[in-house]
């Protein structure tokens, strides 16, 4: 839901690929098969698709919603890799129940990556109740 909201304003020359993972074990392949299809591309492989990535002129959105809470050190290689070579106008947006093992740490103290945990994430009241 909260996603969802956040896609709402995604401009409007922005485009969206979406791939709903729903929190399943899924195979890397299986990601860059399906990363492929919602950038359609034909085919697509992982070198195809970091060029791509790489690539990218026009602003994109890119959602995994429900990544895989199971580790999987292959899956999250795969990503952090695409993410690392990703043109600056790729927005990657990854939701998950836990923090994946993508040693993304650089890129958090770069300011280049930010992060919602589930305590940012609690609804506070706006009031204090008595």
């Amino acid at each position: 839901m909260l996603l969802d909201e956040c896609l709402a304003y995604r401009p409007a020359n922005t485009r969206l690929a979406r791939l709903d993972l729903q929190d399943h074990p899924i195979e890397a392949t299986q990601v860059i098969a399906r990363m492929g299809a919602a950038l359609q591309l034909m085919n697509a492989d992982f070198d195809r698709l970091g060029e791509v990535l790489t690539k990218t002129v026009q602003p994109l959105w890119l959602v995994l919603d429900g990544y895989p809470s199971l580790p999987d050190a292959d899956l999250d290689r795969l990503v952090k890799e695409l993410i690392q070579s990703s043109s600056p106008r790729v927005r990657w947006w990854i939701t998950t129940r836990n923090r994946p093992k993508m040693q993304l740490a650089r890129m958090l103290l770069n300011g280049e990556l930010f992060e919602l945990d589930a305590r940012r994430l609690a609804k506070k009241p706006k009031y204090k109740t008595t």
